[in-house]
């Protein structure tokens, strides 16, 4: 039997993490319209990477003593497996302190007291709240980049660590013309 080349264990592992590639593009809702760029460029980026932490798993991890067909069975899973390692390892849920227990320890009891304990509650006020309409109005001209998500947002997106939200403003302006208007929205 003849044994497998390096490259060949590569390729295997590379066509693995297009695999998980493609199974990412999926789940991260990558169409071929309606991207933008950033987020294009962010994600391909990424599955690359998955292709090349596949392709370099194949080669040293996949087991050469086997026969041919298990070798390339191995280095499939191996370059499928890789990066969805990697993949839970980035999506580890963020570990926080506990604040109710931090701020119940800061609040004293009166523990001699026949008394039930209680905690305060924030006071939010309502929104309907009577407001003057001159001194909150705020005038902001955006430009496009603005817009758009960072490149940082967009890869962590790729990876499944964070959404991109859609962007939107509020255009406030007017015209005699309903033409321009239609044209301008």
């Amino acid at each position: 039997m003849q044994e497998l080349t390096w490259w060949q264990k590569g390729v295997i592992g590379a066509i693995g993490g297009l695999a998980l590639a493609l199974l990412k593009l999926i789940d991260a809702r990558f169409f071929l319209f309606g991207v933008a760029q950033v987020e294009a460029y962010a994600g391909y980026l990424t599955y690359f990477c998955y292709m090349l932490l596949g392709s370099v798993a194949a080669v040293f991890l996949a087991d050469h003593e086997l026969s041919p067909a298990k070798v390339r069975r191995s280095a499939f899973i191996l370059g499928l497996l890789a990066p969805s390692v990697l993949l839970a390892i980035a999506n580890q849920p963020v570990k926080s302190i506990d604040t109710e227990q931090r701020r119940s320890a800061n609040i004293p009891s009166l523990g001699w007291l026949p008394l039930p304990a209680a905690n305060a509650q924030l006071v939010i006020p309502p929104q309907n709240a009577p407001s003057n309409l001159n001194t909150n109005l705020k005038v902001e001209v955006l430009s496009a980049a603005s817009l758009k998500p960072s490149f940082a947002n967009a890869l962590a997106a790729a990876v499944g660590r964070g959404e991109l939200n859609e962007p939107y403003a509020y255009v406030i302006g007017s015209t005699a013309s309903k033409e321009k208007a239609l044209n301008t929205v």
